[in-house]
């Protein structure tokens, strides 16, 4: 991810979880942000990094927009990280919620 690229994943109750993963070049603690895209065709997910502390996040906005989610401190693994979204609630009307992941921020 990066660049002008997005992983775009359009949920739906029949398919509830997306896994990705990601490589780190060190095992360390970091605090983590990922840019997310909010839009009235995004909904609500569940957010966990190498089996952590899910995170909350309402993708809905009347507006297409940007905006930094702060994931937490998480132990980074040396070798391949994962990343489990889970689709959590329909929004009325809608068949598929989207879920858009720009970038994740590793700060110190």
């Amino acid at each position: 991810m990066g660049g002008d690229t997005q992983i775009l994943w359009p949920a739906s109750a029949e398919d509830k979880v997306l896994e990705l993963s990601f490589e780190y070049d060190k095992k360390e603690k970091r605090r983590t942000m990922a840019q997310l895209t909010k839009a009235k065709d995004y909904g609500k997910f569940s957010i966990t990094v190498n089996g952590g502390t899910p995170v909350t996040w309402n993708g809905y906005s009347p507006n297409l927009v940007t905006e930094k989610l702060y994931l937490g401190e998480i132990q980074l693994l040396k070798g391949v990280n994962t990343i489990e979204i889970k689709f959590m609630k329909n929004v009325p009307g809608l068949l598929r919620e989207n879920f858009g992941i720009d970038y994740l921020e590793f700060q110190d």
